[in-house]
């Protein structure tokens, strides 16, 4: 049976706060699915081998930008 667990029932299992928690899954380090806009759906498989950090701070949501392709009228390179 698969159990499906929010960002503070997670927190309450790892001993984290919801914050920290919803840190983690921004940045892609624990599995997750977005509902809405401040909520999140994680498997409770997803946390099996899941170690949190053990010192420092969690790490910033990672963003991936996307450049825009480099148009150069004259040919120059």
């Amino acid at each position: 049976m698969i159990k499906i667990l929010s960002a503070s029932d997670v927190a309450h299992r790892l001993g984290l706060s919801a914050r920290g928690v919803t840190k983690l899954c921004r940045s892609g380090f624990i599995t997750s699915q977005r509902i809405g806009k401040r909520q999140w759906a994680i498997l409770e498989s997803d946390l099996a081998g899941f170690v949190p950090p053990t010192r420092g701070r969690i790490p910033k949501a990672r963003q991936v930008v996307a450049r825009p392709p480099r148009h150069d009228p004259m040919g120059v390179k």
